[in-house]
């Protein structure tokens, strides 16, 4: 019953997808967060609505078993997308904005130092429970750290 349709195979393997998760959060967003919320309860009652709604459509029995997708996991996902897209789009307005010298070696650092702060900028709304200036700075002591240690090691 699934193969002749194919429309039912193809939503039920799509939802076993990060993208069926990313279009539905897009689409459908305070609904999916409330879903994530009490997913433990609702993973069992969505897939007795969907093997009824099956059984009612096609007349046949198919245990389907939703899984939504966890939070963290789907969090990251869509970050990285996020921070892919943008990063595309800094490449493609650094080189349409940022007048650079091809005989100057410095012109590559003023290219990643717009492309730092046009992403920080941009994404900083989406990061902002990651407390990345506070990552930054750590990061930043401990290779102060790491280059005076190589520094005495050298001097030694």
């Amino acid at each position: 019953a699934i193969e002749s349709m194919e429309m039912p195979y193809d939503y039920v393997k799509s939802t076993n997808e990060i993208d069926f998760a990313t279009r539905l959060n897009h689409q459908h967003g305070k609904f999916v967060k409330h879903c994530i919320k009490r997913q433990s309860m609702l993973e069992p009652l969505m897939s007795k609505f969907i093997n009824l709604l099956y059984k009612y459509e096609y007349n046949d029995y198919v245990d389907i078993n939703v899984k939504l997708t966890p939070p963290v996991t789907f969090k990251n996902n869509i970050i990285t997308n996020i921070v892919d897209s943008h990063n595309t789009l800094a490449n493609s307005l650094s080189e349409l904005y940022i007048d650079t010298d091809p005989d100057d070696p410095s012109s590559e650092q003023k290219i990643r130092i717009w492309k730092k702060n046009f992403l920080s900028n941009v994404i900083k709304p989406y990061l902002s429970d990651l407390n990345l200036e506070e990552i930054n700075n750590k990061t930043e002591l401990e290779y102060a750290k790491y280059k005076a240690s190589l520094r005495n090691s050298d001097n030694e």
